[in-house]
């Protein structure tokens, strides 16, 4: 099964889809044209492994790999962030599941 996500905000869409221990984000309306590939999300068992695409060749991906607990610190900053609404703009998140 798999669980799908769209988040929306202002006038761009985002979805992420989630299949066993792979989350993928990708682009939808909004974005400019040729970006597809935005974040790649992998739960190794011990932490995570997480690939932020570059949709430019003049940049690299960026690889983090992070542990459960660093992991759960970085969620509990962003979402301090997010909740404080300096940094990000806010969003609606609309989810559904697949079988």
């Amino acid at each position: 099964m798999s669980k799908k996500f769209h988040v929306v905000e202002e006038d761009m869409i985002t979805e992420a889809t989630r299949k066993g221990s792979k989350v993928k984000v990708r682009a939808g309306a909004g974005y400019a044209q040729g970006v597809d590939k935005l974040c790649t999300l992998k739960d190794t068992g011990n932490g995570f492994l997480v690939k932020i695409h570059s949709n430019s060749p003049s940049n690299d991906p960026i690889y983090i790999s992070l542990d459960y607990s660093h992991a759960q610190y970085l969620l509990i900053a962003l979402l301090t962030e997010y909740g404080a609404g300096d940094t990000f703009p806010a969003m609606e998140v609309l989810g559904d599941e697949e079988g």
